[in-house]
């Protein structure tokens, strides 16, 4: 949390959310996650952007990482008492 957010969350009198390890874990884990959504997005624009078909192993790669980030978040979600 950024020293900004902290004095918005105390001038507002609202309760400030504190991250656990656990959360850390898990938003690390998200985060590569998003890096790697990111990567394939921007190489199946390129073959758009090119007139190209998407190829097969970008699209198989992207499925691959988003059960991925799936199974991270239902995961986490249950080891939260969430689900």
């Amino acid at each position: 949390m950024s020293l900004g957010d902290l004095i918005y969350y105390i001038i507002t009198d609202r309760p400030v959310k504190v991250l656990v390890p656990e959360h850390t874990e898990a938003l690390r884990l998200i985060a590569t996650m998003s890096n790697n959504i990111n990567q394939l997005a921007h190489d199946a624009n390129a073959a758009m952007l090119f007139g190209q078909y998407i190829p097969q192993t970008t699209l198989d790669a992207l499925n691959k990482v988003l059960e991925q980030l799936d199974e991270i978040l239902t995961e986490k979600a249950v080891a939260y008492g969430e689900v």
